[in-house]
């Protein structure tokens, strides 16, 4: 498996936290990541698919421009989530040849 691009995370506008409620782990964890650590063998796959889906949305400019809004210090964490949710299943469901 190749090298993981943790600055797709940045780079889609989300948070450290909100990848973190992704793949279910805490921030510190993917902290501890984005600085050079590397997920588990169990995590790996997850942790990869997401990136790569992060990856498919900036590159068919749905992320970050449907963040660009709703900055993470205006308390509009619940609208945030759900454009990350609606950008990752509109990615997902159509494929990266949206």
């Amino acid at each position: 498996m190749s090298t993981l691009d943790f600055s797709v995370i940045e780079r889609a506008g989300l948070t450290q936290s909100e990848f973190a409620k992704l793949v279910n782990v805490t921030r510190v964890t993917v902290n501890h990541w984005v600085n050079g650590g590397t997920p588990s063998n169990f995590l790996k796959k997850v942790v990869a698919g997401y990136l790569e889906d992060l990856q498919i949305a900036i590159d068919k400019e749905i992320l970050p421009q449907a963040l660009v809004h709703m900055p993470p210090s205006m308390g509009a964490a619940e609208e945030r989530w759900e454009t990350i949710d609606n950008a990752l299943t509109r990615v997902v469901v159509e494929g990266p040849d949206i």
